[in-house]
């Protein structure tokens, strides 16, 4: 099927190549001979089929082989991704739990402010109150003072009283039936 592969131009002293003998040249002109096309020229030499077939067989194990990596790789992965998916709603169900509590924080937050607010307004006026309840206390002060400076007892003229009048009495018949 295949011929043995045998150098041209050169000779190996001591050793022989089956098939054909090699004519022995000389070793100081050392040069490739030139062939001529043809039918023997194609016979002698051997086409290295098995390197084709090595090579693809090498690399259709190799596929195999990444291929048997890539299945065991993605089914780890299911597996983890299985084992894992309690804890990823858990901590899915903590985030949104989380989100929840910021926004009741931060209503809470509002809801301070403006009432802060609403004590700083009250404050204000509470301050305005106690001016007004000092000024009072003055003039409550001065009431009090002029009022014991006034006599304990004081007579009072009586105050004439009218008679006690009397309605005059009326006696009246009336044209109506019976009377």
């Amino acid at each position: 099927m295949t011929e043995v592969l045998r150098p041209i131009g050169r000779t190996f002293p001591g050793r022989t190549f089956p098939g054909r003998a090699l004519p022995d040249l000389p070793t100081a002109d050392v040069r490739p001979a030139v062939r001529a096309i043809g039918a023997r020229a194609s016979a002698e030499v051997r086409r290295p089929y098995h390197l084709g077939v090595l090579l693809g067989v090498s690399a259709g194990a190799y596929a195999v082989s990444l291929a048997g990596v890539s299945f065991l790789q993605a089914s780890t992965e299911a597996a983890t991704a299985a084992v894992r998916a309690p804890a990823l709603s858990a901590i899915d169900g903590m985030a949104a739990d989380n989100d929840r509590l910021e926004r009741v924080v931060a209503g809470i937050r509002e809801r301070l402010a403006t009432t802060g607010d609403g004590y700083g307004a009250a404050a204000a006026t509470l301050a305005d109150l106690e001016v007004q309840l000092d000024a009072l206390a003055v003039t409550v002060a001065e009431v009090e003072g002029q009022s014991l400076k006034l006599p304990t007892r004081i007579s009072l003229p009586s105050a004439p009283r009218p008679a006690a009048a009397t309605q005059p009495r009326t006696v009246a018949t009336t044209g109506a039936s019976g009377g």
